[in-house]
């Protein structure tokens, strides 16, 4: 597996975005976890990632599926993932409110886990 976490440079940009992160699981990968936890957030991330990428979200409110682009809102329950296959994508974590700031945003938040 292949991860990094990056904060920006831009003190501008550092006020709306706390981190960039990458994330990259090939198939069969040895020694890694196929289903880890996403522990409660409040802070809402966009997941950058190609249109035919599925995301499949787990937790005691069912099953969400996503595909490709998605935001991932603040969330108070445990998520477990699905990583059992390949899986590679970018994220932007806001700083918890940061999207009240920026309206124009917030009105492109349609596909949600």
């Amino acid at each position: 597996m292949i991860h990094w976490l990056k904060v920006p440079n831009n003190p501008e940009i550092a006020k709306y975005i706390a981190c960039y992160w990458f994330l990259e699981k090939l198939p069969n990968a040895e020694g890694n976890n196929d289903y880890p936890k996403l522990n409660p957030d409040p802070a809402t991330h966009l997941i950058l990632a190609l249109p035919k990428q599925n995301f499949l979200y787990k937790s005691d409110n069912g099953v969400t599926q996503m595909q490709g682009c998605h935001w991932l809102h603040p969330h108070g329950k445990t998520y477990e993932l699905d990583h059992a296959k390949s899986v590679a994508c970018i994220g932007i974590k806001f700083h918890v409110g940061a999207l009240y700031s920026l309206p124009n945003l917030v009105a492109l938040q349609s596909k949600t886990p």
